[in-house]
C-alpha cells in the first residue's frame, strides 16, 4: 500500500513566501510582468501573451497557442519532446501551452529551490512557443535542450545513448521501497504499479535521464490489434482532454518496439523530492483511472470513436470527412 504524503495545508506566512518567490522568479525572467492579486499575474515570454495563477497549491503558467488544431496525434508527438511543458486541448478546440508546479511541502522548505523550479518552467514555455530564452535561463534551458530525443524509445524523452549509470536506478529502487510504491527492475530503470483500483493492472517506467526523472504509461500495452485513423484520433483528442483537468500528466505519443504507444508522462528534474516523485506517480495512476478502459474500447470500436468526436471535437472529423469525400 502506498505511503501517500500528506496534504498540505499553508500557513499564511506560507503563502506569501510562495508567492513572493513566484514574483521575484518571473521578474528575473521575463521583462514584462504584472502582479494583478489574488495571486495571478500577467507576464510576456518572448512577446507572447501568458497568465499565471496559484490554484489549489499547484502554481500554473499558461499561454494560448492557437485557436484549434485539426491533428491531436500530432500534438501527442509534439509533447513527447517539451520536457516539462505540456500541451492541452479545450472542449473549444482551442489549444493550451502550460507548466503545473505543485507547492508542496518541499517548495515551502526552500522557496529559493522552488523559484528556481518556476524559472525551469518559464524557459520550457519559451522554448515550447519559439521565443527567446533570456540569459536568466539560458543554462536551464540548455540542460533542458539536450536531454531532448532525436528519435521514438521505449518511452517518451529517451534517447538509449543517455541511460545513466545503473545507481541512478538504484536510487529510484531505493525511493520507491521508502514511499511504499510496489515496483520491479526492468532493462533501463524500473516499473512501478500505478493504483488505479478495478481499472486494470498499469506500470509506469521510471527512468533517469539527462538530468531529470521520466515516469510514463503506456496505456495500448494490452492492445494488439492495428488502430483504425478514427480510434487513433478519439483516443489522441481523449488523452489532451484528460490531461487538461490532471496536474503534472501529460498526454503524449511515442514509438516502441511492438508499435506506437499513447499515454501519459511525467518529467521531473533531478534528484526529485519525495513529494515531486508522489505527485507524479499520483499524476499518471489518476489520469490512468480515469480514461484507460475508454482507451482500450475506443481503440476497438472505430464507430464509438467516431460518436465521441462528433459529440467532444467534431472539427476534428471535418478533415477525414473531406479525405473520404475526395476518395469517393
Amino acid at each position: 500500500m502506498t505511503a501517500h504524503l500528506p496534504d498540505v495545508r499553508w500557513p499564511i506566512h506560507g503563502r506569501d513566501e510562495i508567492a513572493a518567490a513566484v514574483s521575484q522568479a518571473f521578474g528575473a525572467f521575463v521583462k514584462s510582468v504584472r502582479d494583478i492579486g489574488a495571486r495571478r499575474w500577467r507576464l510576456s515570454i518572448g512577446g507572447k501573451p501568458a497568465a499565471a495563477e496559484i490554484e489549489d497549491e499547484w502554481l500554473v503558467i499558461e499561454a494560448r497557442v492557437r485557436r484549434r488544431t485539426r491533428d491531436p496525434i500530432r500534438l501527442l508527438e509534439k509533447n513527447s519532446a517539451l520536457g516539462g511543458a505540456k500541451l492541452v486541448l479545450r472542449d473549444d478546440g482551442s489549444l493550451r501551452l502550460r507548466c503545473e508546479l505543485p507547492i508542496d511541502a518541499a517548495s515551502l522548505r526552500d522557496s529559493t529551490a522552488f523559484a528556481h523550479a518556476v524559472q525551469v518552467a518559464l524557459a520550457e514555455l519559451a522554448m515550447a512557443l519559439g521565443a527567446p530564452v533570456p540569459a536568466s535561463g539560458r543554462c536551464q534551458s540548455d540542460r533542458l535542450v539536450s536531454g531532448r530525443p532525436e528519435a521514438d524509445h521505449d518511452s517518451p524523452g529517451r534517447d538509449p545513448a543517455e541511460r545513466e549509470a545503473s545507481s541512478s536506478e538504484c536510487d529510484l529502487a531505493c525511493l520507491c521501497s521508502e514511499l511504499g510504491w510496489e515496483f520491479s527492475p526492468r532493462s533501463s530503470g524500473i516499473s512501478v504499479d500505478l493504483e488505479v483500483g478495478d481499472r486494470g493492472f498499469y506500470q509506469a517506467a521510471v527512468e533517469s535521464r539527462n538530468g531529470h526523472i521520466g515516469q510514463s504509461v503506456n496505456l495500448l500495452k494490452g492492445v494488439d490489434a492495428p488502430i483504425d485513423e478514427i480510434s487513433g484520433l478519439a483516443i489522441a483528442a481523449l488523452l489532451l482532454d484528460i490531461s487538461g483537468s490532471v496536474r503534472m500528466a501529460t498526454a503524449s505519443a511515442w514509438g516502441t518496439d511492438e508499435g506506437r504507444a499513447f499515454g501519459f508522462w511525467v518529467r521531473l528534474l533531478a534528484p526529485p523530492s519525495r513529494e515531486a516523485f508522489v505527485h507524479g506517480l499520483s499524476a499518471l495512476s489518476l489520469a490512468c483511472s480515469l480514461c484507460s478502459r475508454e482507451v482500450e474500447v475506443l481503440a476497438g470500436d472505430p464507430g464509438l470513436a467516431w460518436d465521441f468526436l462528433a459529440m467532444r471535437h467534431p472539427h476534428l472529423l471535418h478533415r477525414t470527412r473531406k479525405r473520404k469525400a475526395k476518395a469517393v
